[in-house]
């Protein structure tokens, strides 16, 4: 059984998560989620209890080319 995690949660100082979800599927087609994901005591732990994260899942099924477009997406939110 592998423990590997194909889920990534973030946060970004310059937009809320919400904002950053709807930027990346109007700019770049990337499908992502927003919010506290079930997942309240986790948040609080984190701090993140007001505006949750963005979260992000990639499997085996997605390609090479679909990364990068997260990975040069994401790059450009941060700058």
């Amino acid at each position: 059984m592998s423990t590997d995690s194909g889920i990534i949660s973030i946060t970004m100082s310059s937009f809320s998560p919400m904002e950053a979800a709807q930027i990346l599927f109007e700019n770049y087609g990337i499908i992502s989620r927003y919010g506290l994901h079930c997942s309240p005591l986790i948040h609080k732990s984190l701090g993140t209890t007001k505006s949750g994260t963005l979260r992000l899942s990639l499997s085996g099924f997605n390609t090479f080319s679909e990364i990068e477009t997260v990975i040069s997406g994401l790059r450009k939110l941060a700058k």
